[in-house]
């Protein structure tokens, strides 16, 4: 006497695998993920700049806190150290955070090889504030 089988026939799940539906959703469920996660990475800049600081990868001086960082087009990290890039008639230093050991409350990481995955909103760069110091920082220059 033959037992009736109680699993799906595997010509069925065959049938899936050959037409691709099985291996286009399991994609189409890994990607709506992975894009789930970015985005909670995205979201959680909970730390505060004041809470970060930056040290040289290589003499592991410290370099300067996550207060000194601004952001310019929330594009370009600027700060007293880094390579020299030109914006709006001002030079600033550029920085590449791959560049850097960063301590987050205690945490060292040298991992960083993107801003965006720092788990820190940095400020604007505030371009008229900056010109008016380099403009009163010159007239000073010019009264001594």
């Amino acid at each position: 006497m033959n037992m009736p089988s109680l699993a799906p026939p595997v010509t069925w799940a065959l049938r899936i695998m050959s037409n691709g539906l099985f291996k286009e959703s399991g994609k189409a469920i890994m990607e709506e993920r992975m894009r789930q996660v970015k985005q909670k990475k995205k979201a959680i800049k909970d730390e505060s700049p004041s809470a970060v600081k930056f040290s040289c990868r290589n003499c592991i001086q410290n370099i300067c806190s996550g207060e000194d960082i601004h952001v310019i087009e929330n594009m370009h990290k600027v700060n007293t150290w880094g390579s020299m890039m030109l914006y709006r008639g001002i030079e600033l230093p550029c920085l590449h955070v791959k560049n850097f050991v960063v301590n987050i409350n205690g945490k060292k990481n040298s991992n960083y090889s993107k801003w965006s995955d720092l788990p820190v909103k940095f400020p604007a760069f505030d371009y008229i504030e900056h010109a008016s110091l380099m403009a009163q920082s010159s007239d000073d220059e010019e009264t001594e």
